[in-house]
Order: structure tokens, then sequence, then C-alpha cells
């Protein structure tokens, strides 16, 4: 779905147009489309856009901490930012 930045950016609105936010957010979610992610399969979320996980299971990022040395932070909760990433099980890695 589109950032409610790039939104507010596209129809010139200011940050602080408070009026606005809730249209901006119901226009967030209109524009919004689901994808179904397979095991193994690489996706890409484009510039100023954000993604969400929307799944019952619990999902995870793969991530290093330091040089060589990796860990797995809950994803769920999280937007995704724009780029791509590979869905490997229960964890998403981005390329």
């Amino acid at each position: 779905m589109p950032t409610v930045d790039y939104l507010r950016e596209i129809r010139g609105y200011d940050v602080f147009d408070d009026e606005d936010d809730e249209a901006l957010l119901f226009e967030q979610g209109y524009e919004g489309v689901q994808d179904e992610i397979e095991d193994g399969e690489t996706f890409e979320i484009p510039q100023n856009y954000i993604g969400r996980i929307v799944d019952e299971r619990e999902f995870y990022f793969h991530i290093e901490i330091m040089e060589n040395v990796f860990d797995k932070q809950l994803a769920n909760d999280c937007n995704l930012v724009a780029g791509k990433y590979l869905l490997e099980g229960d964890t998403i890695t981005k390329q």
C-alpha cells in the first residue's frame, strides 16, 4: 500500500493538515493490494510503498546484527519498507 507521506505529497496536503489524515488513511487502505507469497519466492515492494504481513503464522526477519552474526526478529507487527525480499519458510530476508 502507498505510504501516507507519499499520498500526502501527491495530493498536495501539508503535514500539519490534521483534517486530511483520516482521508489519507482511508485512501491508503483502499489502494492497498494483497498478494500471496509462496515459500522460496522473491517479492518486491516499490518505492513509496509499504508492506504488511497478514497471516496468523509468525514470520521473522533474518538480520545481520554483527559481521557474519545473524539473528531473527519478529516481522508480523512491522511494516516492510520498499525493497526486494525473499521468503524462506517463516523467514524473510531483505535482498
